[in-house]
């Protein structure tokens, strides 16, 4: 879990639910969020307030309970741009050949 200042609600922590995507972040009982990952279910019906980018959730998945969080807005070209990135990195750390499709 990560944990860091409490997320104001408008006093409605629940809607209809419906399938979390991977990276969303859901803030249940609108304190505390939480990150659904692979492992997550298909969703709790809790307010969502953003999804972390897939370029990120290997840092998410590493990180210790009760470590503090801090969520950046960022546009897509950004996430791709990060994506392609990550990718290399990977690629570089494998020793294999650098592929980075863009849309």
């Amino acid at each position: 879990m990560v944990m860091g200042m409490a997320v104001k609600a408008d006093g409605r922590s629940r809607s209809e639910p419906v399938a979390g995507p991977y990276g969303s972040i859901q803030v249940p009982g609108g304190v505390e969020p939480i990150i659904l990952h692979r492992d997550a279910v298909s969703g709790g019906g809790y307010a969502m307030i953003g999804t972390v980018i897939s370029a990120d959730m290997d840092r998410i998945a590493q990180m210790q309970p009760n470590n503090l969080a801090r969520f950046v807005r960022v546009d897509m070209e950004t996430a791709l741009k990060a994506r392609a990135a990550y990718k290399t990195r990977l690629s570089r750390l494998r020793g294999g050949p650098v592929r980075i499709a863009l849309p």
